[in-house]
């Protein structure tokens, strides 16, 4: 026998329903910030930590600095920060300015 009224079941699957909406507009998000550092969005890479953190299992707490600790051990660095230190450079050479196009090309998908 159901433990719910047709009801108290309709409103449980609406509940249900919203909190997917919301969980999948904050990875959305959560992935848009990880490809404008990153180069590359947390599920195209073997980043166990970051999708059973974030797509799966959850948790009460989950840090920058842990984010980055799973990024880099798949081989993921920070293309934004070299970005930044390239155009830092008074003069380029020829592979730096390559760099910072390929770099480019890849972060032009990111508002």
């Amino acid at each position: 026998m159901a433990n719910l009224t047709d009801s108290a079941f309709t409103r449980l699957l609406t509940q249900a329903a919203k909190a997917a909406y919301k969980h999948r507009s904050l990875c959305d998000r959560v992935n848009d910030e990880c490809i404008a550092r990153y180069g590359v969005g947390y599920s195209e890479v073997d980043a166990d930590t970051v999708i059973d953190t974030i797509d799966l299992i959850g948790g009460e707490y989950f840090s920058a600095e842990e984010f980055h600790e799973a990024m880099t051990l798949s081989d993921c660095e920070r293309v934004d920060l070299k970005l930044e230190k390239l155009l830092s450079l008074s003069t380029l050479t020829v592979e730096q300015q390559e760099e910072v196009d390929e770099i480019q090309r890849r972060l032009s998908g990111i508002e």
